[in-house]
């Protein structure tokens, strides 16, 4: 299994066979073997996390991760005379925590801690003397010194989706070679051209494929199991922490293969079909389940915990700017930023802002503007939202899903910004829509600091988001007998 997940990471033309992938014991002759392998039900998998197009998949427990408290739990596992204390960054260092001895002999102690003080950093006072627990996340306070670190429950983890597979249906490692092989042609379709690698132990290697045009990496950690002690957990003392410039957005497998003594010696040839290898292939639901997650400025820190010899994990990244830049635009989609310039407009207002056709422009503006033309497509039907709204719609309709980019909007888009621009300036011309032009040029300086291959993308997140705004905003001004025949009519 962790062969299979490095050809896969492999900037290289890779195929497997089914003698491989099922663990045969030794390879079936391509010129004796008369036996069939057995016909096998594949169900369609799909890959999460960053989609064709460059949208970051939302987390499911994103609500839950906007609690304001987390309440946690800090430990002491180690031997203590008499007493242990812990002093931490969530309260300055102020008030002492005094830790209680259970009867496992482990000492604890509960503290709720705001999740905006979260990673927080700590240190124990064990029998009078300051000391770290050296099993547990540590991480330097800038000044030399050493402490441990509380993550919490959702800091990193609620904002990491996945994994693409949760059940293990197929035999051998069939089903983990389904998500690698997706993985193995997303990579080289969408421009992971340069590679890293990093040996975090003798055993343990990572592997990053990283597309500079979009900023976003993938990696591959995997341990090998070379040992004839393949049931020994425990990494070895010293292994690495590996560092992630950026936030993990998705995993996409986590999974144990282990293949005993025992196996093998139960095996035994089908005289009707090939078959290989009894195995125990265990899939991890989370994460959190062989690694611990933290944030560390602008890096995430990864400690592998419960990692056996043939495991992997394979998770998406976005780098610290991309992550920012995501933040800034969901920001300015919430409810609260996109209301905001649109509130108390006047109708003669929002139809500026929406519609005026070039004749119209073209009188407002003295004969310098007329309608955007699009090369390739031509004039828009409308100077406002509502012209570059349309020719997306259009694009959508007539383009397949691979072929969007290419068409004359998005190609437009991606090659400056010119259309947004224009979009701002215009409202120059119509008194009472400054904040609105302030909005547009957020959107602009937003879309311009990214990759120009996203540009496309966060634009048709922007625009049209802020059209349907100005579209409800336009029907609430409206008479009461808009607003209210307004869903059931077909006249309005």
């Amino acid at each position: 299994l962790p062969n299979a997940a490095l050809v896969a990471a492999s900037c290289a033309s890779a195929g497997s066979v089914r003698g491989y992938d099922e663990l045969f014991p030794a390879n079936p002759s391509v010129v004796f073997e008369r036996r069939q392998y057995p016909l096998l039900q594949v169900q369609a998998t799909e890959l999460g996390g960053v989609k064709d197009d460059g949208a970051l998949e939302e987390s499911p427990q994103a609500s839950e991760a906007l609690k304001e408290e987390e309440e946690l739990e800090i430990t002491w596992g180690h031997e203590a005379k008499g007493s242990v204390v812990v002093h931490g960054s969530w309260d300055e260092w102020k008030g002492p925590l005094h830790l209680s001895k259970r009867s496992d002999g482990k000492w604890a102690a509960s503290l709720n801690v705001a999740r905006s003080k979260l990673p927080a950093q700590y240190k124990f006072i064990v029998d009078g003397t300051w000391t770290v627990d050296q099993s547990l996340p540590t991480a330097g306070d800038g000044y030399g010194n050493q402490n441990n670190l509380l993550v919490g429950g959702h800091t990193v983890k609620s904002e990491v989706t996945g994994p693409d597979l949760l059940v293990n249906t197929l035999s051998g490692m069939l089903s983990v070679k389904q998500i690698l092989n997706m993985l193995h042609h997303k990579l080289g379709c969408e421009g992971y051209t340069e590679i890293g690698v990093q040996f975090l132990a003798d055993d343990v290697l990572a592997v990053e494929r990283r597309a500079p045009d979009t900023d976003r990496s993938m990696w591959f950690v995997v341990r090998s199991a070379f040992w004839r002690q393949r049931l020994g957990d425990r990494l070895a003392d010293g292994t690495a922490v590996l560092e992630i410039d950026g936030a993990i957005s998705h995993v996409h497998v986590a999974a144990t293969l282990f293949v005993s003594d025992e196996h093998e010696a139960k095996f035994k040839e089908d005289p009707q079909s090939l078959k290989g290898l009894d195995c125990f292939l265990r899939v991890h639901s989370s994460i959190g389940e062989v690694a611990d997650l933290w944030q560390e400025g602008s890096s995430t820190k990864l400690r592998l915990t419960r990692f056996p010899p043939g495991s992997v994990l394979v998770f998406s990244a976005a780098s610290a700017e991309e992550t920012r830049r995501h933040a800034a635009v969901m920001q300015l989609l919430s409810a609260g930023e996109i209301k905001r310039p649109l509130k108390g407009l006047a109708l003669h207002e929002l139809n500026y802002l929406l519609f005026s056709c070039s004749a119209e422009e073209l009188d407002r503006s003295n004969g310098e503007r007329g309608a955007y033309d699009v090369p390739g497509l031509g004039p828009l039907a409308y100077c406002g939202l509502l012209g570059v709204c349309a020719a997306l719609d259009e694009a959508r309709f007539q383009c397949l899903e691979a072929e969007l980019l290419d068409s004359p909007v998005a190609k437009n888009v991606r090659q400056g910004d010119w259309l947004i621009r224009c979009l701002a300036t215009r409202l120059a011309d119509m008194p009472g829509l400054e904040e609105v032009r302030a909005w547009l040029e957020k959107a602009e300086a937003l879309i311009s600091s990214g990759p120009r291959q996203l540009a496309p993308f966060y634009f048709d997140l922007l625009v049209p988001a802020l059209c349907a705004a100005a579209g409800e905003a336009l029907l609430q001004a409206s008479s009461t007998f808009v607003v209210t025949c307004s869903n059931g009519s077909t006249l309005v």
